[in-house]
């Protein structure tokens, strides 16, 4: 079996946690375990993206740091429509996900400014 590069792996997962939240909303009104399900699906989905974006070369680091921060913007119009359909969502667990994708590029954005310093 072939590797993936971590490139394409985290954009898989990005996608995977982004669908899995929309269609989590989709569900809401009618099946609110199953959404409930999926965005706690997605929050898991989310952290595994964590750990692939620390393998991640340093040349894609300010590309890394666009797409947490596209998934922060994109999150912070589904976390909104959870609570309007109230699905009892606990914000925590699905918000520490999100800050958790783009805390990786930025420890090792510091690091390789700090090493060229030195």
């Amino acid at each position: 079996m072939k590797n993936m590069p971590p490139r394409k792996l985290s954009l898989i997962l990005f996608v995977v946690a982004v669908g899995a939240s929309v269609f989590s909303c989709y569900l809401t009104p009618t099946i609110p375990g199953l959404a409930l399900g999926l965005a706690y699906f997605s929050a898991f989905v989310l952290v595994v993206r964590a750990a692939v974006e620390w393998v991640r070369p340093p040349a894609e680091l300010i590309r890394s740091l666009i797409w947490g921060g596209a998934g922060a913007a994109i999150f912070a119009f589904i976390c909104p429509l959870w609570a309007k359909f109230h699905l009892p969502v606990v914000p925590a667990l699905i918000l520490i996900p999100v800050l958790l994708t783009g805390i990786p590029p930025l420890i090792k954005t510091g690091l390789h400014v700090a090493g060229r310093r030195s």
